[in-house]
């Protein structure tokens, strides 16, 4: 999965407050869910995404963990599961 993509379609770093790995999905603590583009995460290869008030559950199957860590890698804050 192209992470950039994936950093912009969530509304970059700063839009992102946590990020917790759950296997096969990730949770994302947000600023603002307005700037969460669900058409472009799908297009990315997501199985799912569910918008919540101040977060956002990305199905990614298998890979959700490593994706997690490499959008910690760029500068988003991981909590961990």
């Amino acid at each position: 999965m192209d992470i950039e993509a994936l950093l912009t379609a969530v509304g970059g770093r700063e839009n992102i407050r946590t990020i917790e790995d759950e296997l096969t999905r990730i949770r994302l603590g947000v600023n603002d869910r307005n700037f969460i583009d669900e058409q472009a995460i799908r297009n990315l290869g997501a199985y799912g995404v569910v918008i919540q008030k101040e977060a956002v559950q990305l199905i990614l199957g298998r890979e959700a963990v490593e994706i997690a860590a490499k959008l910690a890698q760029l500068g988003a804050e991981q909590s961990g599961n």
